[in-house]
This record gives C-alpha cells, sequence and structure tokens, in this order.
C-alpha cells in the first residue's frame, strides 16, 4: 500500500512541475525545475564535449589530407561532411530518448530531495485543519535524524492531547547531544545512487558513440583515399589523442556529477537540523520555538506548515493550563 501511495504522490508532483503557471508562483516547484536542469545539464554538456572533440578532429583529419594533396579529390570533402552528418542523425534519437529519461529521472529526484519537509508541511497541516492524519516517513524520504525525531515528537504531542497532560518532557539522550547539522548517509545514497547511473550511463554513451563516429570516419579516409605511410602514422597517433580526449570528457562528467551530489545536499542539510532544533526546543518547554530559514525558500512553504502547527498547539494547551 506504502508503495502506490508514494508512485501516486510521485505523479502528482510530476504534475505540480510541468504546471508552467504555478511553477512561476510556487517556491518549491521553481526549485524542483531548478534541481532537474542541473540534473539534466550533465550528460547535456558531456554529449556537447563529445560533438566538439569529435568536429575538431575531423576538421583537423580533412585539414591534413588537403595539405598533403589529397583536395584534388573535389568530391572527397562534401562525401566527408555528409558522412559525418548521416552518423550523428543516426545517433540522435538514442542521445534523446535518453535525455527524456534524465528529464524524469531529474524530476524524481527534485521531489526526493524535498519530500522529507513535504511529508512534515502535509502532517501539519492536515493536522491543523482538524484532519485525521498520521506521520509515515517512507523509505526513500529519510532525512533519519528529521524523520526519527519528527516520528517521535508527532507521537508525543498526540499523547499529550490523549492525556491532558502537560506539554513538556525530556528528550531522548540520543537526540540531546547533536547542536549542529549531521551527515545522512542513507539520503545522501538514495538520491546518488540515481546521479550515479546517469553519469554512467551518459559517460557510456557518450564514449562508445564518438569513437564509433571517429572510427568510422578513419575507415572511409582509409576506403575512400590513396594509402600512405604518413596517412597510417597520422590517423594511429590522432586516435590515440582522441580516445584521451574523450576520456577527460568522462572525468569532467564524473566531477559534475560529484559536485552536484554535494549540492544538492547542501540544500537541505541546514534546513534539516532547522527543523530538528525547533521542535526540540519547543518540546524542551521552550513554546515559542519557531522555523526561521535563510536561504531556503523553496522549504518556507512546509515551514510555515509546522509553524502554524506549533502555534496551534502552544495555543491548545495554554488554553487547558488556563481551564486546568
Amino acid at each position: 500500500m506504502k508503495f502506490f501511495d508514494f508512485i501516486k504522490s510521485t505523479a502528482r508532483d510530476f504534475k505540480d512541475v510541468f504546471n508552467f503557471k504555478k511553477a512561476f508562483k510556487d517556491e518549491e516547484v521553481k526549485f524542483r525545475l531548478l534541481t532537474t536542469l542541473k540534473i539534466f545539464a550533465i550528460p547535456l554538456l558531456s554529449f556537447i564535449a563529445s560533438t566538439l572533440v569529435i568536429s575538431t578532429m575531423t576538421n583537423v583529419n580533412l585539414l591534413f589530407f588537403k595539405v598533403n594533396g589529397y583536395d584534388k579529390f573535389p568530391f572527397f570533402q562534401n562525401l566527408y561532411y555528409e558522412f559525418i552528418t548521416k552518423k550523428i542523425f543516426d545517433i540522435l534519437p538514442f542521445v534523446g530518448i535518453f535525455l527524456i529519461g534524465v528529464l524524469f529521472t531529474g524530476l524524481y529526484v527534485s521531489s526526493l530531495i524535498t519530500r522529507p519537509f513535504k511529508l512534515i508541511g502535509d502532517y501539519c497541516e492536515g493536522f491543523c485543519n482538524g484532519q485525521k492524519v498520521s506521520y509515515d516517513p517512507g523509505f526513500f524520504t529519510d532525512l533519519k535524524l528529521l524523520s526519527r525525531f519528527s516520528e517521535w515528537f508527532f507521537s508525543s504531542v498526540d499523547i499529550f492531547y490523549k492525556n491532558g497532560q502537560k506539554l513538556k518532557m525530556d528528550v531522548p539522550r540520543k537526540f540531546t547531544k547533536i547542536h549542529k547539522p549531521v551527515f545522512e548517509n542513507s539520503f545522501f545514497l538514495h538520491y546518488s545512487i540515481f546521479l550515479v547511473f546517469i553519469s554512467i550511463s551518459s559517460s557510456v554513451l557518450g564514449y562508445v558513440m564518438s569513437l564509433e563516429v571517429y572510427y568510422d570516419v578513419v575507415d572511409l579516409a582509409y576506403r575512400t583515399l590513396r594509402p600512405s605511410a604518413p596517412v597510417t602514422a597520422f590517423l594511429n597517433e590522432q586516435a590515440e589523442l582522441f580516445e584521451s580526449l574523450q576520456i577527460m570528457v568522462v572525468f569532467f562528467n564524473g566531477f559534475l556529477s560529484i559536485a552536484l551530489m554535494f549540492d544538492l545536499y547542501s540544500k537541505v542539510a541546514g534546513a534539516s537540523f532547522g527543523f530538528f532544533a525547533t521542535m526540540r526546543s519547543f518540546i524542551k518547554g521552550s513554546y515559542d520555538s519557531r522555523v526561521h530559514l535563510v536561504g531556503y525558500y523553496y522549504i518556507r512553504p512546509h515551514s510555515r506548515k509546522l509553524n502554524k502547527y506549533l502555534d496551534k498547539v502552544q495555543k491548545d494547551f495554554a488554553e487547558k493550563e488556563i481551564e486546568g
């Protein structure tokens, strides 16, 4: 059941992102679109870099042939460019399908990043509206510290409501010694798996396709031009250089992917600790504690809902104390 709920929630997320009228107004949707574009840009830049390498090498080849007297074959230059263009157009559908897959994966990853806060916001909103709600973070939304503490916090508040107790209690020891953001290995791994898959897939795809185009062009040169020792030596040396440049593109792809992994984590680490620290202070007796996030514009819709929840809880228990 949880799995189907997760799928439905993800489908709603996609619908929100593709609602461009809403995207210009909703801060979270803007963030998710930007995150998706960042993820999409990595393989796109890699393919562009591979294309530039192919273009440069093939132009150098053509120049070499002309310098060595092969320009007397007037048809060769046209044949050369027509062949390259055809090979590239043959490859483009595969690249296009792959990039569409990357786009949807990026949308999914962007929803994973904000989902832990959305779950808290939805719970708080439902509670304030008098609905019967439960906080149940899923496997793919596990910011462990925030999720576990939120579960304990919300269940404790529910118990206070049922028993009419005073809203104050000792926080479990495992939560008391945390005074700064902690690195959430499992959460980092969850979305990084998708980025690693995109990085490896785009690197392999770009490397294999670029080599295929290049070596087909070299084969065309061998079949069209008169074979000679200088041509053979030049093409062999250039092939090694071409492969080295493509490997550099692969490393460039990997570097961008790793940088994006940590960039995305930085987008939630501080906000996660802010939510945690506020709820911890509140239940320890600092009832005026509220979430105030600077720079996390995409989390604000959910932090506002949490603050409204805390306002309601504070008001309800203040009235109980007066009645008591």
